[in-house]
């Protein structure tokens, strides 16, 4: 019996959605340097099994330097792989939303005041 690609497409969503929930579970339990070196590992095995991503990265990056050797090249996109994961594993540790109404706080507009501290802070000694 066949699935169809529509149902295919719907598990695998329900299963990027659950790894997802997973990831953000072990980001809020795990120390940043642990949650890290995870999402570092992460990074290598996208690199080794992301075939077609890693073919692309590799020929952009050796036409935007090519003066570099291949050796290089390669290290620079296993390393670009990395920091990408890494950068995800911050961004995923960032999420503390666990309702809806969450959310309303950040909707609401901030004011001038509120600003005027985000962009010049005390510490510069300006007045706002």
């Amino acid at each position: 019996m066949l699935i169809s690609k529509t149902t295919r497409r719907e598990i695998r969503d329900i299963a990027v959605y659950l790894f997802v929930k997973v990831l953000i579970a072990l980001a809020n339990m795990l120390p940043r340097k642990a949650w890290l070196a995870a999402c570092g590992v992460l990074g290598r095995l996208a690199f080794r099994f992301a075939v077609k991503t890693r073919t692309l990265t590799l020929q952009h990056l050796a036409l935007a330097f090519p003066e570099k050797t291949s050796d290089e090249i390669f290290a620079l996109g296993k390393r670009n792989f990395i920091m990408l994961a890494k950068n995800a594993g911050e961004i995923l540790r960032s999420i503390q939303a666990r309702k809806v109404s969450y959310f309303n706080n950040i909707t609401t507009p901030p004011t001038p005041k509120a600003m005027a501290s985000f962009f010049w802070p005390a510490t510069w000694g300006l007045s706002t």
